[in-house]
């Protein structure tokens, strides 16, 4: 408790809390640290190693004042994890516009207005790792009627590997994937997939389809 104020806190902490915690534990021993450490509204556009100085030479946008600069540093971490820039597989996004579906696509990074976009609603989220996890939880929060999980493995993922979800409002399909669209634009298909040797999937053609 000595890290929140010597208050308790939920065992699923609240977003609030946890972003209190991180500032704190970080400003702690160096009140100036994001100030010193970390430039914000910044975009690495370009990074060569120099092999005549043995180092990288990196150039950094920054996208308020519009200006470059150059650096050099000896060593360089890429840290922007699968998604530095929002990725959804064409063939599904495609499936999706092209069969007029009604409802709004989005990646797991734009969830800025998740509470207007899920509020009363059934959503689908394509993958079942720790983000469906996350989503599927605040989705329930921010008032979905329902949330489905479409996981492409039949043998499921750690990160949604969950019997009891809150309100009973979450249904986790392993070994499925998008189909098409259905009922005018508001429904999605869904097809059953089985893992093919030495990787991917294949559809089992003798199993039902599942509208959702």
């Amino acid at each position: 408790d000595e890290h929140f104020n010597n208050k308790p806190v939920t065992v699923y902490m609240k977003r609030q809390d946890l972003l209190d915690y991180i500032l704190a534990r970080v400003t702690r021993n160096c009140p100036n640290f994001f100030e010193k450490y970390i430039r914000f509204e910044s975009e690495v556009t370009n990074v060569v190693f120099n092999e005549a100085k043995q180092v990288f030479d990196i150039e950094v946008k920054d996208t308020k004042a519009d200006t470059m600069t150059s650096y050099q540093f000896h060593k360089f971490v890429w840290a922007c994890g699968d998604n530095g820039k929002p990725k959804i597989p064409m063939n599904v996004k495609s499936l999706l516009v092209n069969g007029g579906f009604k409802g709004k696509i989005i990646h797991s990074s734009e969830t800025s207005t998740l509470e207007d976009d899920v509020r009363g609603k059934r959503v689908v989220l394509v993958g079942a790792g720790y983000s469906a996890e996350d989503l599927a939880l605040q989705a329930v929060k921010c008032g979905a009627s329902r949330v489905f999980i479409l996981s492409r493995n039949p043998d499921g993922s750690l990160g949604t590997m969950c019997s009891h979800w809150p309100g009973k409002k979450v249904r986790v399909y392993w070994g499925y994937s998008i189909s098409g669209v259905l009922d005018g634009g508001n429904s999605i298909g869904c097809k059953a997939l089985e893992g093919k040797w030495p990787y991917g999937y294949q559809e089992i053609p003798d199993k039902a389809s599942l509208p959702i």
